[in-house]
């Protein structure tokens, strides 16, 4: 039942054909990566960050009007060490296929209820490229892993992830910066078959969505006239030999 947090599964218990979904679509779900109480001290530090981040380097406004948190792990304890950063290292490595992961990146996203901003289609990679047409290798499809989650029950309605299936194995297309120059989406949307986009299942807080460096992905914006939408994001390198 939404709206009830459940004890997380060991950590190797992602299925086979998890593993073998994620590398054939290029994202997958990964349930129960935290759990109930820790869920709730993320909150709470989410909630004191979304005042007290306000104005510093790591804030913006996507779109004006959707709060984005740059590197939450240096700015609260909470997000610098958690069961979500210990279980979902292990899950992505797991979803790469190396020995061990390490989180490189984090971010907070956070949708209100009522909040109609779009995050428009991208792929991540993108983003090292500034949004210029990429020079850069195609990165491998199991480099990282964004682990995006839920620390709210989510949905279509409140803003739930969509993605195009085995787009992640083709190139990284050409973006542009939305207008307002906070957010960067597919410069020609017709290179992407929108026909094929899959909405994620609901997610209960604590489960994630898990993609990769060249996977398109959407959310919508959050239509629920009550239900906040608090995304945790983090992404996952392997780690290097030492």
């Amino acid at each position: 039942m939404m709206g009830q947090v459940r004890m997380r599964p060991p950590i190797d218990s992602i299925p086979e054909t998890t593993v073998s979904r994620y590398r054939e679509d290029g994202f997958a779900v990964i349930r129960t990566v935290c759990g109930s109480t820790t869920v709730n001290r993320l909150r709470s530090a989410y909630n004191e960050l979304l005042v007290g981040a306000v104005g510093s380097s790591s804030y913006n406004l996507m779109g004006g009007k959707v709060p984005q948190i740059a590197r939450p792990s240096l700015l609260h304890s909470a997000f610098k060490a958690n069961e979500a950063i210990e279980e979902g290292a292990a899950r992505a490595a797991l979803l790469m296929g190396v020995p061990r992961a390490m989180m490189c990146f984090d971010m907070l996203i956070y949708k209100e209820p009522g909040n109609d901003v779009e995050t428009p289609w991208h792929q991540d990679h993108a983003y090292a490229e500034g949004g210029a047409p990429p020079k850069k290798p195609m990165p491998h499809p199991l480099s990282t892993v964004r682990m995006w989650i839920a620390l709210d029950d989510v949905d279509a309605q409140s803003g739930g992830m969509h993605f195009i299936p085995g787009f992640h194995l083709g190139p990284t297309l050409e973006h542009e910066w939305t207008p307002d120059g906070s957010m960067l989406r597919i410069k020609d949307e017709h290179a992407i078959d929108l026909s094929a986009a899959v909405s994620c299942p609901p997610l209960r807080a604590g489960d994630a969505t898990a993609h990769g460096p060249n996977t398109p992905h959407f959310t919508p914006g959050n239509k629920s006239p009550t239900r906040s939408r608090r995304a945790y994001i983090i992404t996952f390198a392997p780690t290097p030999k030492d």
